[in-house]
């Protein structure tokens, strides 16, 4: 977990930086969301929701309940 991010993301109090391998086999690297820290689990499910940060969207993670 990390508190302090670039330019785009001041503002949001922490960072939950995890590892994600998607269905098709693909493993990148972004932000859990809507998550508390110790609700992480290695190999919990989740899905993408997008965050727009000026002219550009970033794809971050939230838990899929």
């Amino acid at each position: 977990m990390t508190h302090r991010g670039p330019a785009a993301f001041r503002g949001i109090a922490r960072y939950i930086i995890v590892t994600v391998e998607l269905d098709e086999g693909v493993r990148m690297m972004s932000n859990l969301v809507n998550c508390e820290p110790d609700a992480v689990r290695v190999g919990m499910r989740v899905r993408v929701c997008w965050t727009p940060t000026g002219e550009y969207q970033f794809p971050l993670f939230e838990p899929d309940r």
